[in-house]
């Protein structure tokens, strides 16, 4: 891909890119990120949306993009990944390399990604993240998704994170909702393929998670 989509300079080997050190190879071709470089050019980068500290796909023809044909991401040191991917013809995704240290909002991460398939997200440090409020919203046709590795301990907005997710079968991983309150509403609504999700939360916070989360009931729950 070229990398003038990203508006580098590619006369020089190094160069700059909002807060983004990136190296050039001799023909220009990006070489590697923030904190893991790589010997692969990259094939899409996350930028800052108008200065809202906010991490936003960027490629012109993202609404018809049905493969992107690499999986290398470089992340600016962002704290929000609202509306991150809005890729409704996207099959894959893959993210391992997104640097998420910093990240306080995946509120609609994903949402409306609406040909996913399977999504592992194990990479991911959500340490800060606040909300995760319509993460995988009306992620149709997902059915696995590796949450392996989270801490969600300081989560308070699980709100339709998983709704309408109506061919989602497995999670990987522990949900931490303790400090969520009654921020649960539709959380796994529309989920009836789920087979089982492994919850942490006290009794108070159990009972809450039956009142507003709308579980199918072929859903196996186990409170860990």
């Amino acid at each position: 891909m070229d990398t003038k989509t990203y508006n580098v300079t590619l006369k020089a080997k190094k160069t700059s890119w909002g807060e983004l050190g990136l190296n050039l190879s001799k023909n220009g071709k990006l070489l590697g990120g923030v904190n893991k470089p790589v010997d692969s050019e990259m094939a899409f980068v996350l930028t800052d949306d108008i200065g809202r500290n906010q991490l936003r796909y960027f490629y012109s023809d993202w609404l018809t993009m049905e493969l992107i044909p690499d999986d290398f991401v470089l992340s600016p040191n962002k704290k929000s990944c609202l509306s991150t991917f809005t890729l409704p013809n996207v099959k894959n995704i893959n993210v391992s390399l997104l640097d998420t240290s910093n990240i306080e909002d995946m509120s609609q991460m994903f949402m409306n990604c609406q040909e996913l398939r399977e999504l592992d997200l194990s990479s991911f440090n959500v340490n800060k993240v606040v909300s995760f409020q319509a993460m995988f919203d009306k992620c149709y046709k997902i059915k696995k998704i590796s949450l392996a590795g989270w801490d969600t301990s300081n989560g308070i907005a699980f709100g339709n994170m998983f709704r309408d997710c109506s061919e989602l079968e497995e999670i990987k991983g522990v949900i931490d909702i303790n400090k969520a309150g009654g921020a649960l509403s539709n959380m796994f609504y529309g989920c009836n393929k789920l087979k089982q999700i492994k919850i942490k939360a006290t009794p108070t916070q159990q009972k809450k998670f039956f009142d507003y989360a709308h579980v199918g009931s072929n859903t196996e729950v186990i409170f860990v």
